[in-house]
């Protein structure tokens, strides 16, 4: 059983990263002056989280977006709810094996030190955050797509 846990993780991982290259990317194309911050990231090993809670990234400025990538395992029947403020950009499940979503949110004033995804089952999850500031924040996601698989590599779709 753990060996299937490990696998469930690589996906959950690769996954995730492969959302974010894909809106980094976008933003990359769109605005020239954007710059990557610090990043964060959780994650649990105990199948009976309800919650992930993800600490702010520490250079996070008011204007800054913030981008979420979470993924659980469970994949469809899983219901993700995000923190106040937090848009979706895109869930994708692969059937009820995983899924992985996709958040922003543009910082206020004042932010809270962490923000908490809900989970409404009982599984594992990871997730993380990474803060961009220079980002149009009254349209910062200009595309995005998802895609699934089974494999141990990654692809991500091409956008326009």
């Amino acid at each position: 059983m753990q060996a299937g846990i490990q696998f469930a993780r690589a996906h959950v991982v690769s996954f995730s990263i492969t959302l974010s290259a894909v809106v980094l990317s976008i933003f990359a194309v769109t605005y020239a002056d954007i710059i990557s911050g610090a990043s964060s990231v959780a994650s649990s090993t105990n199948v009976t989280i309800t919650q992930l809670t993800i600490a702010k990234p520490t250079d996070t400025a008011e204007g800054d977006v913030m981008h979420a990538a979470i993924a659980v395992n469970g994949g469809s029947p899983v219901v993700i709810t995000p923190p106040t403020g937090w848009s979706l950009i895109l869930r994708t499940d692969n059937s009820s094996h995983t899924a992985g979503a996709s958040y922003w949110k543009v910082a206020g004033a004042s932010e809270p030190s962490s923000y908490t995804w809900t989970i409404d089952s009982q599984t594992r999850a990871v997730g993380g955050i990474t803060r961009y500031s220079g980002v149009d924040t009254s349209n910062p996601i200009d595309a995005f797509a998802g895609d699934t698989g089974a494999s141990n590599t990654s692809v991500a779709p091409s956008i326009t």
